[in-house]
């Protein structure tokens, strides 16, 4: 197992979800949503 947190993120169409998670695959805090265009 890890002993630090990660960043998990996620591509959606026009958006990137991200959230931080504990060693044990927990969230940390409030997930981040990010608005992206993804097409030209």
């Amino acid at each position: 197992m890890r002993d630090a947190n990660v960043l998990g993120v996620d591509l959606n169409a026009g958006h990137l979800a991200a959230a931080v998670l504990d060693p044990a695959g927990n969230p940390v805090g409030e997930p981040v949503t990010i608005d992206v265009q993804t097409a030209g």
